[in-house]
Order: C-alpha cells, then structure tokens, then sequence
C-alpha cells in the first residue's frame, strides 16, 4: 500500500507523514493512530521510501531501522546525501534499545526515536512536536529567503537610485549626501565659474525634428562634460542650450583658476571637433564666460525638492560675461580675476575693463 486511501493522498491541507517499515501490523498501528491528523505515505522497504521521499517531500518520516535489504541507518544516510530531501526530519522506529544504537542514528541525522513496542500517546506527541519544528524551520527558512529576496531587490533599487541620484548632481555630492545624512550647508568659499551658451539656438532648433536636437544636445553636453571633469570640475547644471560648471567649490583643487581655463579651452576644441565630423551639417558655434571668486555652495530649495547650486556675484559676474561674448566678437571671455597667478595670463589678450550688467565695478576681461 502507497497511499492510505484516496481521500486522504488528495488532501494538501495536512502535513504529509511517510510511514517506512516492513512489518505489515506497524504499518496499520501507526495509521490507525495518525491518519485523523496526517496525510499518510506508506513504503515497505528502503528503495521505495526513497522514491517517495524524492517524489512527495513529506513533513516527516517515520522510519524503521530493521528492514530487509537496505536497512534503516543507510535509508537516512542516503536521505541525508540528497539536497532535496536532506531537511526533511526523520523518527526512527526501533525495537533496540542499546545507546549506541541511539547515538549511530542521531549522528545520521535523526531527530529522535521512538521504541517498540509502540505507545499510541508516546508517537501522537512526538509527531506533533517534530511536525511543529519541522513547520517552524520551513517558516523561517521561507523568511531568510523572502528576506535575502528583499534585501536583494532593495540593494538593486538603491543602485539604480543612487545612479540616477548621480546623474543628476556630480557623484561626489551624491556620495556626500548619502555618507553625511544631512544637506550641505552654504559656506563661502573661492572657485571658479563657467557659463557656455549656443548660440542662434533658437534659429539652429527650428529647422530640425525635436528628438534631432535632443540628440545633438546630448552629444555636445558630453562632450563638453568630459573636458569639465578631465579638470576637477563638475556640471553644476544644464540650462536648455547652456551649461555652468564649477571648479575648486565644494571639492578643493590646487590650482582651480587653471584648471578652469584648461577646461574652457578644451570644450571649445570640442566644439571644433564635432563641428568637423559633421561635415557642416549641424555647424555651431558657443560663447563661453569664465570668472573667479567667491561664493556661496550649498543646497537650496524648498522642503520638496532642492538642488544644489553655487550662488553669488561670481557666479552672476561669469554669466554676464558670456552674454558679452557676443558684442566683443569672441567666443570666449575670461576675467583678469580667472588668470591671475596663472601661465595663461602671459598669453591673453586684454580687452578692457568693461560694464557688468547690475554690478557696480567694471571687470578686465581677456581673450585667449
């Protein structure tokens, strides 16, 4: 007999107990007492316990020792070899009762024993127990995996956030956001500032599909990021058709108002390159303004959404400057406070002082 009877193989609502003995009135014993409470498997020998075991993964097995061919002791040892069947508690039933017996199963594998002849009470408590253990493990093992399941989903969605988080703002803001546990407070400090506009945008975007532009300002913005951040400095943020980078605020470089100028120079050669790989199709030309000194860095906004940004007359000064591009004819502007103290300056052209839209002092300005 496989099965106890229909009605109780086709039950999934109670535990499943494999019975595995050879003896025909144990087997009747044993399911008189648990089939009221368990789905009941039954086997006669070793290699069918086996088969059953692989086959229905039972809750629980009750398993003699003193069977014909494959007895007991190597029934568990081969249960124990297989991953599938390996956490699956096993009872051994026994008509020995020397405690070395008793120690070979427990070091198989054996969760307890149960001595003939059998006590209906001694067997109804001692399932219950080891089907409540059994139960309890499969529950917390359920939980460590559903667990490491979402421990592993929430690290994956942290890694994408923080890679969206630093796509937004440079990576090392990021990284100090998130180690700090707090927002960056505004400390005055000394940088540098480059503003860099297309120029006729406007004209340049109307004659082409939408998703051309997009295309096109995506390629110019990379490459002009490269040569930012070749120098130390960052995207401090992009506006429409222009950018401002920063360079020396809030991460320290020694030499930042070179860094700058080597950074603006490089963007323009950019410009140059991908002005000559499109053959003059998407030709284009830019207007960049450098300036440096002090300002504030920190972040600003309201509760719901901040950003963080360097603000100050540098930064204004730097952005008029750009705007002035246009009337002195060049495409790049760098103010006398930008080169001073560095190997540029020998070599720029000065073009005056000249008047700062809402500032009071006028400021020299160079060509390069």
């Amino acid at each position: 007999m496989q099965k106890e009877d229909a009605k109780d193989a086709g039950s999934n609502a109670r535990p499943t107990v494999l019975v595995v003995d050879d003896t025909p009135d144990n087997i009747l014993v044993l399911s008189e007492l648990l089939r009221d409470r368990y789905r009941l498997l039954v086997a006669r020998n070793g290699a069918k316990a086996l088969a059953l075991a692989e086959e229905a993964r039972p809750d629980l097995i009750l398993l003699d020792i003193m069977m014909p061919g494959m007895d007991g002791y190597e029934v568990i040892g081969r249960l124990k070899a297989s991953e599938s069947t390996r956490l699956i508690p096993v009872i051994f039933l026994t008509a020995m009762s020397d405690v070395d017996d008793e120690r070979k199963g427990f070091e198989l594998g054996a969760v307890d024993y149960i001595t003939k002849p059998i006590s209906p009470s001694i067997v109804i408590a001692r399932v219950a127990t080891h089907m409540t253990l059994s139960r309890a493990r499969q529950f917390l093992e359920d939980q460590n995996a559903y667990l490491e399941s979402e421990v592993a989903r929430r690290v994956e969605e942290l890694d994408r956030v923080q890679d969206i988080f630093g796509k937004i703002v440079d990576p090392r803001i990021r990284d100090h956001l998130l180690k700090e546990r707090g927002l960056m407070a505004g400390d005055v400090t000394e940088g540098a500032v480059l503003f860099c506009d297309i120029r006729s945008f406007t004209a340049f975007s109307e004659s082409r599909d939408p998703r051309a532009v997009i295309a096109f300002l995506n390629a110019f913005f990379t490459e002009a990021a490269a040569c930012v951040e070749a120098e130390g400095g960052f995207i401090n943020k992009y506006l429409g058709d222009a950018f401002m980078a920063v360079f020396g605020t809030p991460f320290s470089l020694d030499d930042f108002r070179s860094s700058a100028v080597r950074a603006a120079l490089a963007v323009r050669g950019a410009v140059a390159g991908l002005n000559a790989r499109s053959g003059g199709e998407d030709s284009f030309r830019i207007g960049i303004g450098l300036h440096a000194g002090p300002m504030v860095a920190g972040i600003v906004g309201s509760p719901r959404r901040m950003e963080f940004t360097t603000i100050g007359d540098t930064v204004n000064t730097a952005s008029r400057m750009e705007g002035l591009c246009k009337e002195q004819m060049v495409d790049f502007l760098v103010s006398e406070d930008c080169l001073r103290g560095t190997a540029f300056l020998e070599g720029a052209k000065p073009l005056g002082e000249v008047a700062i839209r809402g500032r009071e002092r006028r400021v020299a300005v160079y060509t390069i």
